[in-house]
Order: structure tokens, then sequence, then C-alpha cells
């Protein structure tokens, strides 16, 4: 443009072309603003400022191409001269466009280095010679100072650093790159190199939890059978207690199936190793369970057992009560094991109940006065077959406090081994609970498909405070053909019973205002006769006031089966 506007096109290109020569001039000092626009545009980084800045540097890029377009069809107009009112607003615009970026960049805290600043001041001042000129204070023509036609030695200085800075920039990129490039190749040959040892100890991993849980499965099948061997060659010699032994022996079989189950699903690949199914359930129920296994493991070795369940335990718990059981159970015959003609004793504590927080904290703990366990020898016994030196002679492999510790590992707790005061071995774990409620449950008792019962419409009044315990029993006493009758409070079962004639009573023991025994002194004084079964989720714990003719005529702790439930209720009508 420099070099146009000095007159050199015409002297050596175009002599004979006066007009193509302005022409010329104008297109190419446009060319050249647009251009230095966009210059600045990547030097000021007006990309990172706001979208407004942008707008503004296109629209001063577009009104240079309409002024051109304008200035080569009306080319003799004086509004769209050089030297015209509308040419000097214009480059005022583009200079105060210039300035806003840099004073926006400057705002934005973009890394501006000195050349960024140097080139706004140039073109500051190259545009106030050239008005000072327009105005007559300066006489030299500046033809190398008209605006964004920097004068020769700037516009060379310009082009020389930039050229250099991109160079130097372009080479910073090639070695970033490059660096770039050596770090993602090291690091896919370490992530390859993880990856080969994880699936590796995956592998190995997935060996040994095969192997010890087959030997933990194998194990654990052993106390059940026996238990059903015991109960079956008992149910065939007597001819008493025959639903009890068939109780026992479907609830020992169906832990049995509980564990051929485990196995078959790791057999297809399906099991995750100590995985907790977490799920609400009757706690002294749970405990009542236990305390009959106890019972027949400690009767093995002719020994006596003992069971203290604290009245302050939770009814109802979250818990993964398989394993919990596997826990126990394990414990217990590992007590039966080792203590002959002794006693074996369980005791289940409330450490701690946060009704706010929603759990309680809850400590079994089981002792013996067997042979003990040697303090050197406690921890080694935790790992798997590892026997102590005085269990000699003792059957077993050597798994059973093995498979207690990993199973406690999973429910965040720990074993802890001691000597009983009498000295045996004392075994006992924390294990934190979430609380529960019956609303939450799926059922009320445990379906054991009894054979069809007659109720002859005989009329059972339901009383209990949860609404899904009254309509679960409903729906199985109706299935039985009993004409049952519901309500949630002792007090409204006593309106009932004056207004309608009753067979038989099933009430809960823990209910609001009247309690199950509140209802049971009031339904002995005024109906002596009709029989009261109580079906709570606590033991019956009697009322010191209460006088000592005054009992439940039968008592079931939930969940009972409905095997057991429609036995009581047949025996007491009848």
């Amino acid at each position: 443009y420099t070099v146009l506007l000095a007159g050199y096109g015409f002297v050596y290109l175009w002599p004979q072309s006066v007009q193509l020569n302005a022409y010329m001039v104008m297109i190419v000092e446009a060319i050249t603003r647009v251009c230095m626009l966009a210059y600045l545009r990547v030097l000021l980084q007006v990309k990172k400022q706001p979208a407004c800045v942008g707008r503004l540097f296109t629209a001063i890029q577009i009104s240079l191409i309409v002024w051109l377009l304008l200035r080569l069809v009306f080319v003799h107009e004086p509004l769209l001269d050089a030297g015209s009112a509308v040419s000097y607003g214009m480059r005022l615009a583009i200079l105060a466009t210039v300035l806003y970026a840099l004073y926006m960049g400057v705002r934005c805290k973009l890394s501006y280095e000195w050349f960024s600043y140097a080139v706004p001041v140039l073109v500051l001042s190259q545009t106030v010679l050239l008005i000072l000129f327009s105005w007559g204070f300066n006489v030299v023509k500046p033809f190398e100072h008209v605006w964004l036609s920097l004068s020769i030695l700037p516009g060379a200085l310009l082009l020389a650093y930039t050229l250099v800075t991109q160079i130097a920039l372009g080479r910073q990129r090639e070695e970033s790159a490059l660096i770039d490039i050596e770090q993602l190749k090291r690091a896919e040959q370490d992530d390859l190199e993880q990856r080969v040892e994880l699936r590796t100890q995956q592998l190995r991993n997935a060996l040994s939890n095969q192997n010890m849980l087959l030997a933990r499965i194998s194990h654990d099948l052993r106390s059940p059978l026996q238990h059903v061997i015991r109960d079956a060659r008992l149910l065939e010699s007597s001819s008493t207690q025959l639903a009890h032994y068939g109780q026992s022996i479907q609830r020992t079989a169906q832990q049995q199936l509980d564990l051929i189950d485990e196995l078959l699903e790791f057999s297809r690949g399906e099991l995750k190793q100590l995985e907790l199914l977490v799920a609400p359930g009757y706690l002294f129920g749970f405990l009542r369970e236990i305390e009959e296994t106890g019972m027949f493991l400690a009767e093995r070795n002719h020994n006596t057992f003992t069971s203290e369940l604290a009245n302050d335990l939770p009814l109802l718990v979250n818990a993964d009560f398989r394993r919990l059981r596997q826990v126990i159970i394990n414990l217990l015959a590992n007590s039966a094991k080792f203590t002959q003609k002794g006693h074996i004793k369980l005791a289940v504590k409330l450490l701690s109940l946060d009704k706010q927080a929603g759990h309680a904290d809850v400590r079994f703990i089981v002792t013996d006065n067997g042979i003990g366990i040697p303090h050197k020898e406690r921890q080694n016994l935790l790992q798997p077959f590892q026997r102590g030196e005085s269990s000699t002679g003792y059957e077993g492999m050597g798994l059973g406090l093995y498979i207690v510790r990993q199973l406690l590992d999973s429910m965040s707790s720990q074993l802890e081994i001691g000597e009983s005061s009498n000295g045996g071995v004392r075994c006992h774990f924390i294990v934190r609970l979430e609380l529960a409620s019956e609303h939450e449950l799926e059922q009320v008792f445990i379906e054991s498909y009894a054979a069809s019962s007659e109720g002859e419409q005989h009329t059972v009044l339901i009383v209990d405070d949860v609404a899904i315990t009254q309509e679960m029993l409903y729906e199985l006493l109706s299935g039985y053909n009993y004409n049952p009758i519901t309500c949630s409070s002792a007090a409204e079962a006593l309106v009932i019973l004056r207004d309608n004639p009753v067979d038989i009573i099933i009430t809960d023991q823990v209910m609001p205002v009247m309690d199950g025994w509140d209802l049971l002194r009031c339904v002995r004084n005024e109906w002596p006769d009709l029989p009261v079964l109580l079906y709570s989720a606590r033991p019956s714990v009697r009322p010191l006031d209460l006088h000592a003719s005054i009992d439940f005529d039968a008592c079931l702790l939930k969940p009972a089966t409905t095997s057991e439930l429609l036995a009581q209720i047949s025996r007491l009508l009848s």
C-alpha cells in the first residue's frame, strides 16, 4: 500500500492509466486495513474476550469493505474521499475499537506481552500524525504514516518480529507435541502393564476365592446335615413331638439349601464373594432359631446351652441374616466341638441405640468352658487351614474362625477372642444394625404351605397397630375359612368385643397407649374363657404388677410359620 501510495505503480507498472492507479490504491488500502484488523484480533486475543468485542471488529471490517465498494462505484463523491469527514470518522472508530479491545483484554486479565501494547500505540501515534497533518499542525506529508499502512521501518520491524515469534512458537509447539507423544506412549505402556498385572491378580484372586469358597461351604454343610440326620432318626423312633421335629428338619434343611444354592451360583460365575444382601427382619425371631440350633450343637458332646437376650434389643433390623447366622453358628459349633460335658452360652446385648440416626450397635458373645485357645495361637487361628496345638484329635479343617473373620470383615466388624471366666473361650463381636419397621416387611409369617385347615367360620379378632400385619394375617386366615376382624388398638378391640361374638384373639404385645398385656387384663375381667394368642416380635415381657393367674393362652414369636400359627389357633379353639 505504501509503494502504491508513493506512486511506484503509476511510474513502473501502468504509466498510461491514472484512473487504474487510483483504483488500485483504494483496493489495497481497504485490504490492508481489513488484514491489519484481523492481525490485531489475534494479537489482542479477541476470542477470549466478551462476544461484543468480536462483533465490533467484524462490524468495522464489513464497514471497510462496504466503504471500498462505494468508493469504486461513486468515484467523484466528496463524502467518500480519503480526506472526508466520513473517512476520518471511520479511522477514529477503528482506533477506538482497537483501544477498547486492549482495555477489555487487560480487564479480563489476558496474558499480553510488550508487543501487544506496542502495536496499538504505534497505530495510535500514526493516526494522530495523520490528523495533525490534515489540521495543518504537521507540514510533512505523511505518505508513510497513513493509518494502518505502517511506516516502512516500524512495518518491517513488525513483520520481522512476527515471523521470529511465530517460528519460535512453532518450534515450541513441535517440542511440546513430541513430549506429549512420548508421555502418551509411556502412559499407554504403563497402562498396559497395569492391566496385565490387574488381570493376573484377578485371575489369582478368582482361583483363590474359588478354592476358599468351596472349602468354606464344604465346612458349613456338615453342621446342618448332622442336625437333619439326628432329627430324622428321632422322628423315625418317636411318635411324640412329631411336629416339632418336622419344623426343625425343615429349618435346617433350608439352611443346607441356601449353602448349596450359593455353591451353584458360584459355579455359574454369578456369585460375588461375601456380598451382603441386607433385608428387614425380626431380630428376636432370628435369635430364637439360633437358640434352637445352639441347643442341638451343645447336645452333641453332652454340653448344656443357655442364652441371654437383652430385652431392649430392637425388634426389627436390616441385616444379612444368612451371613450373621453363619457367623454365630460357626462360633457355637466351635465351642461345642472343643467342650466336653461343659456349658456353652450365647449372649446378645444392646450397646447403643440411636433412633435419630436409625441404627443400633449390638454385641454378640459366645462363651464356653472348654479347652480354650492359648493367647499366642489366637491370631494364627484366624487364617485358613490353621489349627491349634491343643486341637489334635478333634475333627475339622481349621476353617471355622477364618470364615467368621471373613464374614465379619464384610460387615465392618471384627472378632475378639479372649478367655472366659471359667477357663474356656470368650468370642465376641459388635455389629451395627440399621433399624427397620414392619411396614418394610414382605411377610409377617413364614409360608410353610400348611395342609388345608377348616376354620369353620370361627371369628378371629386381630389386634395390631401395624396395618401390613393386619392385612397379611387377614388374608391368611380368610384363606383357611376363618372370619377375621382387624383393629389397630386395644381400645378399639374392646369396643368390637362388646358388640361382636369373637372366638379367639390374636394380639401384638407392643402397642401405643394400651399394650397387649393391658388388653389381656381387660379380656380376663370381662371374657375369662376367651382364648388370647400373643403374636409379637418380642418375647413376652410380663409386667411386674400383673397377677400371676393372668397370662396368654399361647405365645408365638414373629415370624412364625403358617403351620405353627394355624396349629396354635386350632388347638386353642378346640
